[in-house]
């Protein structure tokens, strides 16, 4: 059974500049405790929630902090943003970076027949476990059912029709995390246990998406992990002493005083409609039409006739 990590990067409570700082050192420590797999997703105008819009930027900074773990993009969106091709180099260039057997992999898609939780949450006590997470956990679960009920009213998405059961109760954690193993929220027995009765039903890989709660319950996930684990001998990375953890201090966010005088006149020119000379008319853009675009055609058509 493999057992890795999906996080998009919640910015509840933080930045972005502070929480990428923060997830790279959560998945050195994860890479320390044994975790398989960590990957994101590729977001676009989705905060807090999701802020990772180029997955392959952080990857490269997480593949040199890290040795054993698998780095896997989880969603990518193609064709309007991205070539298939285009996607496939940059992992491709990660994995050639950086040597498999030494750093962490990029690895593609695979065959393993996996369930993917939704929201997980680990800690010694359940409703300690419950409280940190439920907000996250409702959130996460709302914005689903928005997705996809009405996706199920759909020809061809039929399978979809449980959805009404989960709409029903979609108030109810306790009932959530009873009834579906997309929802794994408890101490670590209840993990273990719920983990084990999946891989009996065939499953091979769980992937837990741990984010939203903040970092300080993140690092408390991972002292619930700590204690179970067998991280061979190796010396384990301490978070908060880490200069990419403790984030160091940004420069002033009021760039405009750090810009040289002559370039903040010209942005307050560009600002100044007076400054910037007579607009254009609608005949302006009519003559400007002809000129670039029916002379051109015309002059095609001569040179077709001679």
């Amino acid at each position: 059974m493999r057992v890795g990590l999906r996080q998009e990067g919640d910015l509840t409570g933080t930045t972005a500049y502070g929480r990428y700082h923060q997830l790279i050192g959560e998945v050195e420590l994860a890479d320390w405790l044994g975790f398989s797999t960590w990957g994101t997703s590729e977001q676009h105008f989705s905060p807090p929630s999701f802020s990772i819009t180029a997955p392959e930027v952080l990857y490269s900074a997480i593949a040199m902090r890290t040795s054993r773990i698998t780095l896997r993009t989880m969603a990518s969106v193609m064709l309007k943003w991205n070539h298939p091709i285009l996607v496939a180099e940059r992992l491709a260039t990660l994995g050639g970076a950086f040597d498999a057997t030494d750093h962490s992999s990029v690895a593609a898609p695979n065959d393993y027949r996996g369930l993917y939780v939704a929201t997980a949450y680990c800690a010694q006590d359940r409703d300690e476990a419950r409280a940190v997470a439920r907000d996250i956990a409702m959130a996460y679960f709302t914005f689903i059912l928005n997705l996809y009920v009405p996706l199920s009213k759909n020809p061809g998405y039929t399978y979809l029709g449980t959805l009404e059961r989960l709409n029903e109760h979609q108030d109810d954690l306790d009932w959530l995390c009873e009834y579906t193993p997309s929802v794994m929220i408890g101490t670590p027995d209840d993990f273990i246990e719920r983990i084990r009765r999946v891989e009996a039903m065939g499953i091979d890989e769980v992937l837990l998406r741990i984010d939203g709660v903040g970092h300080e319950n993140i690092k408390t996930v991972a002292g619930t992990h700590r204690a179970r684990s067998d991280p061979g001998g190796r010396s384990e990375p301490q978070l908060d002493h880490r200069p990419w953890i403790t984030v160091p201090p940004r420069r002033s966010e009021r760039v405009s005083e750090e810009l040289p005088a002559e370039l903040r006149n010209r942005c307050a020119a560009i600002q100044d409609s007076d400054a910037q000379g007579i607009p254009l008319t609608a005949s302006d853009y009519v003559w400007l039409a002809v000129a670039t675009v029916v002379v051109p055609v015309l002059l095609v058509i001569i040179g077709l006739m001679l």
